[in-house]
């Protein structure tokens, strides 16, 4: 099994952790961000990254929609700014 898929199937365990506990649309529950398993979620989608990965059958509407989502997720304070969480560290 490669690096890759390892984490894609870790991802698709935290994705169904996730569900569970925050509901299929967990990414609009505030409670989501910055628990445990969206950090592992941060992680695994950047080491996906750093590998070359790209998702499969991501229409442009898909795309879209996950722009806006975030859009409005940043807005609402539920993801921080870049800035923020550098100063964290």
């Amino acid at each position: 099994m490669s690096r890759i898929d390892e984490l894609l199937e870790q991802r698709s365990v935290l994705v169904e952790m996730a569900s569970v506990m925050y509901g299929d649309l967990y990414v609009t529950d505030e409670n989501f961000w910055k628990s445990s398993i969206e950090r592992d979620m941060f992680e695994i989608e950047s080491e996906l990254m750093d590998l070359g990965y790209e998702e499969p059958d991501i229409t442009p509407e898909i795309e879209l929609a996950a722009l806006l989502l975030f859009d409005v997720l940043k807005k609402g304070g539920l993801i921080p700014d870049e800035e923020e969480e550098d100063e964290e560290i």
